[in-house]
């Protein structure tokens, strides 16, 4: 797959995708006799993995330190499970903090409802 085709499919600009290349989150892309970017399905599949991390709130610099370390091998286990372990509990903390955001929300909603119908009356 082509740069502008991985760029479309996940709707990251080009230079994302060359910056995420550069700094190692991708590892060596393979390119073709032309120069041209060929992504493999392993490449598109730690992709999908990075923006899974992105949205789970984990930084780049984290991200890259959790794939150096699968690459390791199984010797960095335990540092894996803890980077995960830290950034659920923050998952849990934001998800809270949303539905206590939502609930005080809905509340307000309600309560311009109710002020909405006496004024109809």
């Amino acid at each position: 797959m082509k740069i502008h085709e991985v760029s479309e499919r996940f709707q990251l600009s080009i230079p994302t995708l060359r910056y995420y290349e550069e700094i190692g989150l991708l590892g060596n892309i393979q390119r073709s006799e032309n120069k041209t970017r060929i992504y493999t399905e392993k490449d598109i599949e730690r992709l999908d993995f990075i923006l899974c991390f992105k949205k789970a709130g984990l930084g780049l610099k984290q991200i890259k330190e959790y794939l150096d370390l699968c690459d390791e091998g199984d010797e960095t286990l335990e540092r894996r499970k803890e980077i995960l372990e830290v950034q659920r509990e923050y998952l849990i903390d934001q998800i809270d903090q949303l539905q206590t955001s939502l609930k005080r929300l809905e509340k307000k909603i309600d309560g311009y409802q109710n002020l909405i119908l006496e004024k109809e009356k």
